[in-house]
This record gives C-alpha cells, structure tokens and sequence, in this order.
C-alpha cells in the first residue's frame, strides 16, 4: 500500500512538474508573442511616419512645380505683352516658345508623377483593380487629389486652366461612377 502511495505522488510530483514546465513555456510564448506584436505595432508606425515624410515631400515639390509653371505663365504673358508692344521682335517670339515647349514637356511633372507612384503602390494596386479604364492623366489626377491638392494647386503643377482641371475632375467622377452629391476626394480616400 505504502509502495502504490508513494508511487501516486511521485507520479502526481512528475504531473505537476510538467504541468508547471508546460506553464512557463507558456508565460514565454506569450511575453514573445507579445514582443512580436508590439514590434509590428511599432513597425507599422514607423512604416506610416515614412509614408506621411515621403507625402509631404512630394506635397511641396508638387507646390514648388506648380509655383515654378505659375512664374513661367506670368513670365510667358508678361514678355506676350512686350512683344505686342514693340512689335515682332524674333528673340522674344523664341523665349516664349521655349517657355511653351517647358510648360507642355515638364520634366518635373513627369517625376513627380514616379515618385508618387513608388510611394504609394498598394494604393495604385487597388486603384488599377476597381478602375482598369483609367488612363494615366487620369490616374495622375487621382493621386494629386489624393494628396489633397485644390483645383488651382493642380492647374499650376499641370500647366493648364482651372476649367481644364474641373472638366477633368467631372469626367473622372463619372468614369469612377460617383454620385454628383457625394465628394470626388472623399471616394478617392477611401479607396
């Protein structure tokens, strides 16, 4: 009797021993698990502080380009108004066709344009998938507006018009099936 007693509590001390063994991994799996969590938590924050930097980069050098077509504008009519003054003279009617050809060829533009599309790729993704009709002025609008740029702010980095820019906000609403009362940007954020 005392032999199975003593063999009981053994075998229940080798039970509990693993039971408190089990436990302890436990509590360390855990705390890791935690850890983890908590390092994608910070990861992901830092992921987002990165994109929110690279945003607002692309932000003031899509202000800068459109400041730079504002001046090139102004400098294109300024010299237009010479030239009506003091009759055809051959060096400004050269200055202001080169001002045309860097407003339409904007080399600028063209990277911003790549650096908004590195910058938010998943966003291009899901943009391509729901929309594939999009053409790529279209989607240049698109990410522009996303970035929360007012029709004025994308007239001068486009080069064009402010009616240029509502016509074409108007024919994306329509292309992207939005309704006339709801916010063109507003869509584009949830996207």
């Amino acid at each position: 009797m005392l032999l199975i007693t003593w063999l009981i509590i053994n075998r229940q001390k080798r039970i509990n021993a693993r039971n408190k063994l089990l436990l302890l991994k436990d509590e360390q799996l855990l705390a890791a698990q935690e850890l983890l969590v908590e390092k994608e938590k910070e990861e992901k924050k830092r992921l987002i502080q990165e994109l929110d930097n690279k945003n607002r980069f692309l932000i003031d050098f899509a202000l800068y380009i459109g400041m730079k077509n504002e001046f090139l504008l102004n400098l294109r009519e300024q010299l237009k108004k010479l030239l009506n003054r003091q009759g055809a003279s051959p060096e400004i009617r050269d200055v202001i066709f080169q001002l045309n050809q860097n407003l339409r060829h904007n080399k600028e533009v063209v990277d911003l344009q790549k650096n908004v599309e590195k910058v938010n790729f998943e966003f291009i993704q899901k943009l391509v998938e729901r929309f594939p009709n999009l053409n790529e002025n279209e989607k240049h609008l698109v990410f522009l507006l996303r970035l929360k740029f007012t029709s004025k702010e994308i007239a001068d980095i486009r080069a064009v018009s402010v009616k240029a820019v509502e016509i074409s906000r108007y024919r994306l609403k329509k292309k992207m099936n939005i309704d006339d009362n709801d916010s063109l940007v507003a869509f584009i954020q949830k996207i």
